[in-house]
């Protein structure tokens, strides 16, 4: 059994873990426990898709360390999903404006909504994409893949923040999105720290 992570330092260095409980609970799912993105965000991913996300020239992957100098446009690699659908695909910063006070919590940085399949640039774009900024400390961008149950109507926030009053759980509810179908998530730190 692997010894317990306490610090985003630890986390960044170790590699994504395996779960002894493969038909239980998702590697992806353990992967956001150590980040505490589970329970503090969604109660679990059910790795029902795949997905990549590029940040840069640079594959994302879970617990990755992405400095503010690095920040440019996400390009979304291709997303591979193993059952048909629609999806919505989420980027949130859950430690905004600092992780010891996160006050607004979940602060949306990207959405885009009625995914068909694996064709990310033919969803809507509900909201535009915002590179991670963080103020100060290491912050938590989560990247969540949710498969629709059919077309999803969004009314975006009128603030990025304004999101954390309609927290995930309580959007995923809403739209009866369920769990993230995929997620992944890095650190995003302020070069300066």
């Amino acid at each position: 059994m692997p010894k317990p992570v306490t610090s985003p330092e630890q986390i960044a260095q170790r590699p994504p873990e395996i779960s002894d409980y493969p038909d239980k609970i998702s590697d992806t799912t353990v992967a956001f426990a150590m980040c505490r993105a589970v329970p503090e965000i969604v109660d679990e991913v059910e790795d029902s898709a795949n997905f990549e996300i590029k940040y840069g020239t640079l594959p994302v992957e879970n617990g990755m360390l992405l400095q503010a100098a690095d920040n440019v446009l996400i390009e979304v690699g291709e997303v591979v999903i193993k059952t048909p659908g629609t999806y919505t695909l989420l980027m949130v910063d859950p430690d905004a404006p600092s992780p010891h006070s996160p006050k607004h919590r979940s602060w949306l940085h990207w959405m885009v909504i009625n995914i068909p399949q694996h064709d990310v640039p033919r969803g809507e774009v509900a909201v535009e994409y915002m590179p991670p900024e963080p103020a100060r400390g290491r912050h938590r961008m989560l990247f969540l893949l949710f498969k629709q149950n059919g077309r999803v109507t969004v009314r975006p926030p009128s603030k990025r923040q304004s999101f954390q009053a309609s927290p995930v759980r309580a959007f995923a509810q809403e739209h009866n999105l369920g769990n993230p179908a995929a997620g992944l998530f890095a650190w995003a730190q302020n070069e300066e720290e």
